[in-house]
This record gives C-alpha cells, sequence and structure tokens, in this order.
C-alpha cells in the first residue's frame, strides 16, 4: 500500500531550514500588516463612535431646544398669576404700593411669556 500524497503543496517550516533569515522576514512582513491592519480598524471604531455620540447629542439638544420655549411661557405664565394673585391679597388688606409693585411684575411676566411664545 502507498501514502496517499496531498495534492496541493503545503508551504512548511522544512522549506525555511536553510535560510532563518527568510522565516524572519516573512514573520516580520505579516507581523507589520496586522499591526496597520489592527490600526486602521481601531481607527475606524473611534470614528464610528464619534459620529454616533455627535448625532446622539444633537438628537438631545434638539429635543431641549423644543421644550425650552413652551417651558418658559408656563413659568412665566405661573408666575404672573402668581404675582397678580398677591398682588390682589395686598390690595384686598390695604398695602397699595405692594400691590402695584406685584402687579407690574405680573405684567412684566405675562409680556416675557407672549414674547416667549413667539
Amino acid at each position: 500500500m502507498t501514502a496517499a500524497t496531498s495534492a496541493t503543496p503545503s508551504v512548511t517550516i522544512e522549506s525555511f531550514e536553510t535560510d532563518l533569515a527568510a522565516l524572519l522576514t516573512v514573520a516580520k512582513g505579516d507581523l507589520e500588516t496586522k499591526k496597520k491592519e489592527i490600526k486602521a480598524a481601531r481607527a475606524r471604531v473611534r470614528q464610528i463612535a464619534r459620529q454616533h455620540r455627535i448625532k446622539h447629542c444633537h438628537k438631545t439638544i434638539s429635543a431641549v431646544a423644543d421644550v425650552v420655549p413652551r417651558a418658559l411661557f408656563y413659568s412665566l405664565a405661573f408666575a404672573g398669576c402668581t404675582a397678580f394673585g398677591l398682588g390682589l391679597v395686598f390690595l384686598a388688606i390695604g398695602n397699595g404700593p405692594v400691590a402695584v409693585a406685584l402687579f407690574t411684575v405680573t405684567g412684566a411676566a405675562w409680556g416675557m411669556g407672549a414674547v416667549a411664545r413667539q
């Protein structure tokens, strides 16, 4: 019986027995190639992560920019209503100068709220 041989010859360490320097050169070349590939892959991962962070920040800023004017309007309207109510209370108990100051605050708050709404 004869032993079956492979149809495709494989490169083995025996082919480099005579020249160890050639083996080292091939190994160093492969190592440098792999290092460059890894460096490029890491750079790409960093780039994608940065794009993701920027996209997320833009979404957050957009959402906040949509909510802030509405929140400002309602907070100024609430402050105006509170100042108006307190002004009525001070007017009812006879403290006119404080009531006038609170009505001024009411007008300012409602005016700023109307401007913020536009």
